[in-house]
């Protein structure tokens, strides 16, 4: 698929995922060395997933631990969303998840 497409159904994605928790998008999708990650709300840092692929997606350690930091430097939760194959997802830190539905430890 080419580049483009793939950048226009990223772009089209952070711009969704930001309405849908009232934040913005990260300029440059957080490239740049002072505001990293692709979307920002009041309370939550968001880094968005997609793909083309039907049967998966890969999910690094890296990149959770990246968000996990640049979350806590901000005091913000950090929320890692993906779509895959027509339908939303997000993954959340145990405790972070617990703390939202006001569960105990």
């Amino acid at each position: 698929m080419p580049r483009d497409i793939k950048l226009k159904r990223s772009v089209a994605q952070e711009k969704r995922v930001a309405k849908q928790y009232k934040g913005s998008r990260t300029p440059m999708s957080g490239a740049t060395w002072h505001s990293k990650n692709d979307v920002r709300s009041e309370d939550l840092l968001i880094e968005n997933k997609r793909t083309d692929n039907k049967s998966g997606i890969t999910i690094k350690a890296k990149d959770l631990e990246e968000l996990d930091r640049h979350a806590a430097q901000e005091g913000r939760g950090a929320v890692l969303q993906f779509d895959l194959n027509g339908r939303e997802y997000v993954i959340l830190r145990s405790g972070f998840a617990r703390e939202l539905f006001g569960l105990e430890d």
